[in-house]
């Protein structure tokens, strides 16, 4: 079980991001819905850190689809059993910026 789930500068940016760009173009429905699905992923990667892909290109980060069209990024740290969201990417923008530190 993690002790501590921390949200990075990053991650906080674009998911703020996402929701205003949902609010937007959707309204609050939809940026409620968003919420509430991150939240449960949260949740579920709280309780077991292993449990989505790992990416294969660093170590100890992981992927998750929060919907078709956005992911989150997140690190685990078994040491501190600390997980650290990195980013929440927009799946229609260029990989090769993504970039998860």
């Amino acid at each position: 079980m993690v002790e501590e789930v921390v949200w990075t500068i990053r991650a906080s940016k674009t998911y703020l991001q996402i929701i205003d760009y949902l609010s937007i173009e959707f309204g609050d429905a939809v940026v409620s819905d968003f919420v509430t699905t991150v939240h449960h992923k949260i949740e579920l990667i709280a309780s077991n850190p292993f449990l989505f892909r790992k990416s294969s290109s660093q170590k100890n980060i992981y992927i998750t689809v929060i919907h078709k069209r956005v992911t989150l990024a997140y690190r685990y740290k078994p040491v501190r059993k600390r997980i650290e969201l990195l980013i929440f990417w927009n799946t229609r923008r260029n990989p090769s910026k993504s970039r998860y530190k």
